[in-house]
């Protein structure tokens, strides 16, 4: 459904860059972790991305896991 959370808060892309900003505002600096499901493609992936920079991260890290087979 290509939902964007901030913790257990979903939003729309405008409402994520927004909150996000104001997250960043009490903690500059602090690292974003993007998980995502195997449902995404790597566009999906950039668009968050991309609002997460506009919000003021500077620091984007990704979240995976290992295959269990």
């Amino acid at each position: 459904d290509k939902r964007i959370y901030i913790e257990s808060d979903s939003f729309d892309d405008e409402g994520f860059q927004v909150e996000l900003q104001k997250k960043l505002v009490s903690k500059p600096g602090a690292r974003i972790l993007l998980k995502g499901d195997s449902s995404l493609v790597f566009d999906d992936v950039r668009r968050v991305m991309n609002l997460a920079r506009k919000a003021g991260a500077k620091s984007i890290a990704l979240g995976v896991e290992e295959v269990k087979k």
